[in-house]
């Protein structure tokens, strides 16, 4: 039987929250080394809790608007599995500013892609989550 709307957008949304949580870590860490000033902290930190708040929007919308996720919206499904593939070989980020302003830019670019379910919006949230990977990448000690 195929997964609801809320299911997907669960596994979605946890690959995404997995990538905040590290970001989170790796902000508190940087900041007890002196890496990151208290206000880069806080940006972090408070992009951090909006990430946290936009997927359970993400989760909720699509439970109360959609019995499954559209066709259109497979290619998020795709970069979803593209992210949580980076993060398997990831062990730390860095220039958690730069990664948490991508991370919320996908994760508002998918509540307002469930709010109105199109193939571009599709395109934009999916390309979103693969430059999250992509910066993941970039940024990562293995």
């Amino acid at each position: 039987m195929p997964l609801s709307a809320a299911e997907e957008t669960i596994i979605i949304t946890r690959a995404l929250r997995e990538v905040a949580d590290r970001m989170m870590e790796q902000a508190g860490k940087d900041r007890d080394a002196g890496k990151l000033a208290l206000a880069d902290y806080f940006a972090v930190s408070e992009r951090y809790q909006q990430i946290q708040n936009e997927c359970n929007r993400a989760v909720h919308e699509a439970a109360s608007r959609l019995p499954s996720l559209p066709t259109e919206l497979a290619a998020i499904g795709t970069a979803t599995k593209q992210l949580e593939t980076a993060l398997k070989t990831v062990t730390t980020v860095s220039d958690t500013i730069n990664l948490s302003a991508k991370l919320l830019w996908a994760v508002g670019s998918l509540v307002l892609t469930i709010l109105t379910p199109s193939f571009d919006g599709a395109a934009v949230t999916a390309s979103a989550i693969v430059d999250v990977g992509r910066t993941i990448a970039d940024l990562a000690t293995r």
